[in-house]
């Protein structure tokens, strides 16, 4: 897991980096693969199976594109405030999947859920000692007369 020490995150190891791409091709691959037959299961017992695999692998794809996001942040030096677009970016592969799908609403779905949590994750793992208030809080305002 990427971490943070005093406020700077570590560098992650070639190994660690790796490890978080192969989590996340395997956690796209299962979420996009379980929302494709979900419909075709018969049973309530199955179903909530199939629902319970459904949030695990969407909590990996999750956090495996936060973390690989909270990375890239730091390394180019980016604020806080760059982990509210964590979950834009992901638009670009789940458009791709949204085209393509056969239940376009189970995509829409989980695109959107996605994009809210997926910058929360992100900043708790890129910024850990910023608090809720000041993520949230309004960019100051522009002025003509810098300190």
């Amino acid at each position: 897991m990427l971490g943070a020490v005093e406020g700077n995150m570590r560098a992650p190891s070639v190994s660690r980096m790796i490890g978080v791409a192969i989590g996340l091709c395997i956690s796209f691959w299962a979420t996009f693969s379980l929302l494709s037959f979900i419909p075709h299961i018969l049973g309530v017992i199955n179903r909530v199976g199939v629902l319970c695999a459904y949030v695990c692998s969407a909590g990996a794809l999750l956090f495996f594109w936060a973390a690989g996001f909270a990375y890239v942040i730091h390394k180019m030096s980016w604020s806080y405030r760059a982990c509210r677009y964590v979950g834009w970016a992901f638009l670009v592969p789940g458009s791709l999947l949204f085209l393509s799908h056969g239940r376009p609403l189970s995509i829409v779905n989980f695109l959107t859920v996605q994009n809210v949590l997926s910058g929360f994750i992100c900043r708790r793992i890129a910024f850990s000692e910023i608090s809720d208030e000041k993520a949230f809080a309004p960019e100051p305002l522009p002025t003509m007369f810098p300190k």
